[in-house]
């Protein structure tokens, strides 16, 4: 703990943060040390315990928590596709069968595109 303190006090944190994160390791290594858990073997080196306190990982993707964000995106996309398409097909003229064919062709292959895969 006195090279971890150390190494703390080096970092940017306030205080306050210093100090909880002692308090919570100490708490974390006493109880550690009760089944026979050495600082080393919970954390790793003083080093990468003060990244991982710097840097904490970054949480993994959970399709529930982020169903609306991805449901909102999806639309947008599908707008987008309809707005793009929509766009394409009032270039073409809108007399006779040869527009609705070029409007048939259109409409079929743009929302097709994002999933094309093309191998050269």
């Amino acid at each position: 703990m006195y090279k971890f303190n150390q190494a703390l006090a080096g970092t940017k944190l306030t205080a306050a943060q210093k100090a909880e994160t002692v308090n919570k390791m100490v708490q974390e290594l006493v109880e550690g040390q009760k089944s026979g858990k050495t600082a080393r073997n919970m954390w790793g080196t003083v080093d990468q315990r003060v990244q991982t306190i710097l840097n904490p990982p970054k949480r993994k993707p959970d399709p529930k928590r982020d169903y609306w964000p991805n449901a909102g995106y999806n639309a947008l996309l599908f707008l987008m596709i309809f707005t793009f398409m929509y766009g394409i097909i009032s270039f073409f003229p809108s007399k006779g069968t040869h527009s609705q064919l070029w409007e048939l062709l259109v409409s079929l292959l743009v929302p097709q595109l994002p999933e094309l895969e093309f191998h050269w």
